[in-house]
């Protein structure tokens, strides 16, 4: 067992403009104090002719001239600071050329995937570098068995996405989260907008007075133009999210497909009880006492159970406690542990004392 500092770790992650600092990544960079932390938020230029060239020899959708920009800075980075493990946070996004950087320093590389398996189809018909990390990390369970067609099983793990339950937390009043009834949507990818107007307007003929609020999803106003009691919201904080997520009354979350969800996570920590389809790695996550599954595209299905929910008081606040209770496993300070393990077990690196 070979004992390591943070300092000789170094995580790399994009981050996204409409998120704050409550972020898987974020996280991670506060629990391994010291740790090298590569983004794009303060420093990085991504748009050259060098750039665009190596992501288009890439073939790889969703790697983009910043991720290069991003591997390139591991690079220059590792040459100084000499690190055991790069650990690529988004790894279906940014990682490709790598290989350059560990061989200079002898350091373990380690990709997280998100990707669902249609995405991975879809984005990354070619995964030839794959083969040159070290483990991979994967968010559902369904990822591994695919990947495993590509890269070792045995040097694949199951790491689920963390969630911060102190920050996203319920209201204090649960009442007000039913009166009167508010469906939410959060989020872009993989979202199935057609089925939840259709959903809401089933809804609606027998709840009159229900709301629905969206936050993301504003190239798709067109599809709600002149229907009554319906909200987008734009760009929110962390902050201003937790509030959304309080004062709603059931999540309804139609999927086109199946992948990890942190919104999954979010509204379970905040109490909220969750209308979504019954798809690969969202089963990693839920309590199927606590969150209510239909087939995708099931119209009716998602209407019929968003009602009898809505319309049962004591059903509503027994799913509200189970799905709280559920997200405490996928807490941060839970997930750190099953990092620190893996980084320990799978590449026998203790990470100077810390123990899971």
């Amino acid at each position: 067992m070979r004992k390591i500092q943070h300092s000789k770790l170094m995580f790399v992650a994009r981050s996204w403009s409409q998120r704050g600092e409550n972020t898987s990544h974020h996280h991670f960079f506060n629990f391994f104090p010291g740790s090298v932390n590569i983004t794009n938020t303060k420093y990085l230029k991504f748009d050259n002719i060098i750039y665009r060239k190596l992501k288009r020899s890439a073939n790889h959708d969703g790697y983009s001239s910043l991720s290069v920009a991003l591997e390139w800075e591991i690079i220059k980075k590792s040459f100084f600071h000499k690190p055991k493990i790069i650990h690529f946070w988004f790894a279906d996004h940014d990682y490709h050329y790598s290989i350059l950087a560990a061989r200079l320093t002898g350091a373990k590389l380690i990709g997280n995937f998100f990707f669902s398996i249609e995405e991975f189809e879809r984005r990354m018909p070619n995964k030839n570098h794959l083969k040159h990390l070290d483990l991979i990390t994967a968010s559902g369970k369904k990822q591994m068995e695919y990947l495993a067609d590509y890269f070792p099983r045995e040097k694949i793990v199951y790491l689920p996405l963390g969630i911060d339950t102190e920050f996203f937390h319920p209201p204090l009043k649960q009442e007000s989260r039913v009166n009167p009834p508010v469906l939410l949507h959060v989020g872009n990818n993989r979202r199935d907008f057609k089925t939840l107007r259709y959903v809401f307007l089933l809804i609606q003929k027998q709840i009159p007075d229900i709301r629905l609020e969206l936050v993301g999803g504003a190239s798709t106003k067109y599809l709600f133009k002149n229907i009554n009691n319906v909200k987008f919201h734009p760009f929110v904080t962390d902050t201003n999210l937790v509030n959304i997520y309080q004062r709603a009354s059931v999540l309804l979350l139609p999927l086109l497909e199946g992948g990890s969800s942190q919104t999954l996570n979010e509204a379970m920590a905040t109490g909220l009880p969750i209308e979504t389809n019954a798809l690969p790695n969202l089963e990693d996550y839920i309590s199927k006492e606590g969150v209510l599954l239909s087939p995708k595209g099931d119209v009716d299905a998602m209407a019929e159970q968003c009602i009898a929910l809505l319309q049962n008081s004591q059903l509503w606040r027994d799913i509200s406690s189970k799905v709280r209770e559920q997200s405490k496993q996928f807490d941060f300070k839970e997930i750190r542990k099953k990092l620190i393990g893996i980084y320990r077990d799978y590449l026998g690196f203790d990470m100077n004392g810390d123990r899971s």
